[in-house]
């Protein structure tokens, strides 16, 4: 017990001594509240972004993801075409049935940001003029996400994406879209979905954040007016 006791002491006589040294040395409490607030700001205002949310297709079923469409393919091309990675294979339509629906079924909820066509080649007349873009939870009930009327994919070469914003608040395990194009056949080279996560971007954090700035602030202003911020 004695031992216990004496133990307790001397923890606690080695934290005075530790902030007895802390605040009696004014250059370490600039340092620890300057650093303390660059890395609040940086929490603050920090974003993740993701690249391409879809992997690589070489098949309508991958891993837990789907993809279906009630768009008629082209005889020579498959559905995957569209998400295999490649901008030298399409998802391209048969001819003259260039309206209709394409579904994405993903294995867990993700927020969409945004979402990213590549034309097929230069063929940008056969891209998607007219996209409306639903999410689901369940596949069944749909919120829309997004409406895209005559959407200009002009002056985009091979390989390069046309982005389109989506104001999505939540995750969504189902996303689809229903395409009008106007041309003899809808093709795309690459579909993707992209989604930028941001943090601490809550009321509860600012207030968080921007009272331990000012607990910062304070404490070292308090400090260096105090005897113990003044150097012996």
């Amino acid at each position: 017990m004695l031992s216990t006791s004496k133990n307790i002491e001397t923890q606690s006589l080695k934290m005075r001594l530790f902030i007895k040294y802390i605040f009696t040395r004014r250059k370490a409490c600039y340092f620890i509240a300057l650093s303390y607030l660059i890395i609040s700001l940086g929490y603050v205002y920090h974003k993740v972004y993701s690249q391409n949310l879809i992997p690589i297709m070489k098949a309508d079923f991958s891993e837990g993801w789907r993809i279906s469409s009630t768009i008629p393919i082209y005889p020579t091309t498959q559905l995957a075409d569209g998400f295999d990675g490649k901008f030298n294979t399409w998802f391209h339509s048969s001819r003259l049935q260039t309206k209709g629906e394409l579904t994405i079924e993903m294995p867990r909820e993700r927020i969409v940001s945004k979402i990213k066509i590549s034309p097929q080649g230069n063929y940008i007349s056969r891209c998607p003029k007219d996209i409306f873009f639903e999410a689901s939870k369940n596949g069944m009930d749909w919120v829309r996400l997004g409406v895209f009327i005559n959407v200009s994919f002009d002056g985009l070469n091979a390989g390069q994406f046309k982005s389109l914003n989506v104001d999505a608040k939540k995750g969504y395990r189902f996303y689809r879209f229903e395409f009008r194009g106007y041309d003899e056949y809808l093709t795309f080279s690459e579909l993707q979905l992209t989604s930028e996560e941001i943090k601490f971007i809550k009321p509860f954090h600012y207030f968080y954040y921007f009272w331990s700035i000012c607990m910062a602030i304070l404490v070292v202003f308090l400090v260096d007016r105090s005897p113990l911020g003044r150097e012996q």
